[in-house]
């Protein structure tokens, strides 16, 4: 079980996946709290569609986290594995640390 879980130090704020007309292929994940590229600049040198896929899961990752983390307040042994719990603590250390 993680004891006092720790606070989310990165940007706050809502992120979303941007794709400016003039940004040469570069994705942006831009927070309301930041200049354009200020969470992450995805680059598209390969003009691979999954810089698209992989911004927008950059974009997500605070949603994610959070929704983890409630999930992870209402496990119990009766309803999930120990591999289940290990798993989500792994991930939500991940984030963290």
């Amino acid at each position: 079980m993680i004891k006092n879980m720790k606070e989310f130090k990165g940007t706050q704020g809502e992120w979303e996946a941007v794709f400016p007309e003039k940004s040469n292929g570069y994705w942006y994940v831009n927070s309301p709290n930041n200049d354009i590229g200020g969470v992450a600049t995805c680059y598209n040198i390969l003009k691979d569609e999954a810089v698209e896929f992989n911004a927008k899961l950059i974009a997500s990752a605070p949603d994610l986290l959070r929704a983890l983390q409630s999930v992870y307040s209402g496990m119990t042994a009766e309803n999930y594995s120990e591999k289940q719990f290990d798993d989500v603590e792994k991930a939500i250390n991940k984030a963290l640390n």
